[in-house]
């Protein structure tokens, strides 16, 4: 994932994000985290916010929804997707790829959370 973004100009956060692949493929599941420190969100929980696996393949202005955030803090968010395979590159290339590697490419995956980024209200 790439150009974490946090917009804070509304009334709560909105959230954005790029996916960035080498893979044919695009999202089809997202999880926000967002806590209070670096340290929280380094164990991978939101003790401000976690949306849980949220299946849509919308990365951009996700509305912040959780518990009340004190303006003039810092926070610290981080995302991570599910891939959503790309059935029509798979086709394509069925006939002189290794059937092993066509069922790899045929798989939905987490991927790794990305790194955190802060924002401040």
């Amino acid at each position: 994932m790439s150009a974490l973004k946090c917009d804070t100009s509304g009334d709560k956060p909105r959230f954005s994000w790029e996916i960035k692949t080498t893979r044919p493929q695009t999202q089809s599941a997202y999880q926000i985290l967002v806590a209070s420190s670096e340290e929280v969100l380094a164990t991978d929980k939101g003790n401000l916010w976690d949306n849980g696996k949220v299946v849509s393949n919308k990365s951009a202005a996700i509305a912040y929804a959780g518990k009340p955030l004190a303006a003039g803090e810092r926070f610290y968010w981080k995302v991570r997707c599910w891939n959503n395979p790309d059935e029509a590159e798979i086709k394509r290339v069925n006939y002189w790829i290794p059937k092993e590697l066509l069922a790899e490419m045929g798989k939905t995956r987490a991927g790794a959370f990305s790194a955190s980024v802060g924002f401040k209200l």
